[in-house]
């Protein structure tokens, strides 16, 4: 999802609904890539957004050794230009008091 279309749809939550918490922290696991929360009451519950934005992986080198017991590694190396976008939608759950997969029927 690009920025321009995540933009709208941050505008029309904010026009049709109360935004109980908005914060974008950085990824926990990679280097320049950043985490967007989006936490609103509609009319069918509480909705929560997340939209992970990280580089694009160009290469991944898998390092190893043939020998028993070795430990192995994954190094990654990412675009310094292009970026991935991730959107997940999560829904609010009473019994479970917990956020649950949002699974929408278009």
């Amino acid at each position: 999802m690009q920025d321009d279309k995540w933009h709208d749809i941050l505008d029309r939550v904010k026009e049709q609904f109360e935004i109980q918490m908005q914060e974008t922290e950085p990824h926990s696991n990679i280097e320049r890539g950043q985490v967007e929360t989006v936490i609103f009451e509609s009319p069918i519950g509480r909705i929560k957004l997340v939209r992970t934005t990280t580089p694009r992986v160009l290469d991944k080198k898998t390092i190893y050794s043939a020998r028993a017991g070795s430990d192995m590694n994954v190094q990654y190396e990412y675009s310094k230009t292009e970026y991935v976008h991730d959107l997940k939608i999560f829904k609010w759950d009473d019994v479970r008091d917990d956020w649950v997969n949002a699974r929408f029927e278009i």
